[in-house]
């Protein structure tokens, strides 16, 4: 009988199971330009890579702004931030073309974007040259303020065309788009079944936008701004008032002392007048000239600086008439036209425009 072997007797371990090997694609569609590429790296249309990392950043970078470029025409949008470095690098110039929030996502002209105008060194409403720290044009007035939300589009409100419902229903969204914001609520689907049965006009005004991302920061810069406006308008007021007064306390004051004083005649000459010529004794006073404000600040000289151009142009304000108002805003505008006009200048020549502009459309019939 055998001994048993404990070596060869022993039971062998089973064998490990080997993972299955991972197959590995022959292309992969680039995440950010859309091409294949058949390199599983990297892309081979816009060398992006596709590692975890390079997903992430290229995410954190992305937003509403694109610049258009021929060789990678696909590739996603930008934040306003990626906008600004772009622009500083000069890989942005003032001939590239831009769209996004500012733009309603049409295509422009980098020079005339607003928001990229002012870093490139010009204005986007009046092309006026301007230093990009500026607040706002100091020709024109347009601000440079951009809202740097990623999720804002600026894309315009959704409105329904002719053909896609009855009249009542168009013209019922036509008064609920002047709200800041509008949902669109209809589809060209449902809206087919509506020419038959037209929905209340009164239930259609009812209809209440939906707030987005960004309308917060808006209401708060128009609210400083209206405040802004209020301020100095009241100190314009105060200033006028204040001006008013004043000529009329010189007016009386110049008056009174051009006045001539009547000398007392001899006793004399006064008989001798009364023998030759009686009707000469009451001789009525020389006229006195009344010199008006506009020609007293006219005599100021040619070129004037802006504390005259100040006072000339609250009197004008003072008088209320069109005349005087435009004349006011061409002593402004030529004042800026010296590069000379502050920023309280150019509010003042705002307002003003605006009187003008105000005028001119109330005397149309």
């Amino acid at each position: 009988m055998t001994q048993p072997n404990p070596i060869h007797d022993a039971p062998k371990p089973p064998a490990r199971a080997r993972p299955a090997p991972t197959p590995q694609p022959r292309a992969i569609v680039c995440p950010y330009c859309g091409a294949i590429s058949g390199n599983t790296s990297r892309c081979d249309a816009c060398s992006g890579r596709f590692d975890p990392l390079s997903r992430q950043a290229t995410q954190n970078a992305m937003g509403p702004w694109h610049v258009r470029d021929e060789r990678n025409p696909n590739l996603p949008g930008c934040s306003y931030d990626t906008l600004v470095s772009r622009i500083n690098q000069g890989k942005v110039t003032v001939s590239s073309v831009v769209r996004g929030p500012t733009t309603r996502q049409f295509w422009m002209l980098a020079k005339r974007v607003p928001g990229a105008a002012h870093l490139l060194g010009f204005c986007h409403a009046c092309q006026a040259r301007v230093d990009p720290e500026q607040y706002a044009c100091t020709k024109c007035g347009a601000v440079f303020q951009v809202d740097r939300d990623r999720q804002h589009l600026g894309l315009g409100p959704a409105r329904m065309l002719p053909g896609q419902g009855s009249p009542e229903r168009i013209a019922a969204f036509s008064r609920a788009s002047h709200a800041s914001v509008e949902s669109p609520s209809w589809t060209p689907e449902a809206s087919a079944g509506d020419e038959a049965h037209p929905a209340p006009t009164d239930e259609l005004e009812h209809i209440a936008p939906v707030p987005l991302a960004g309308d917060a920061m808006k209401v708060k810069r128009l609210e400083r701004m209206v405040a802004r406006q209020r301020t100095a308008s009241r100190t314009l007021m105060g200033v006028c008032v204040l001006l008013i007064a004043a000529i009329f306390v010189v007016s009386v004051w110049s008056r009174s002392q051009s006045e001539p004083a009547m000398p007392d005649a001899a006793p004399g000459l006064a008989a001798a007048g009364a023998d030759t010529a009686p009707e000469k004794q009451a001789e009525e006073p020389a006229p006195v000239p009344v010199v008006s404000p506009a020609d007293e600040l006219g005599s100021l000289g040619s070129e004037p600086d802006w504390a005259s151009v100040r006072d000339r142009v609250m009197l004008l304000i003072a008088q209320g008439s069109s005349e005087s108002l435009n004349a006011g805003v061409l002593e402004l505008e030529a004042l800026m036209d010296r590069d000379e006009l502050p920023a309280e200048g150019v509010e003042l020549l705002e307002r003003l425009r605006t009187e003008v502009d105000d005028g001119r459309l109330r005397n149309i019939p």
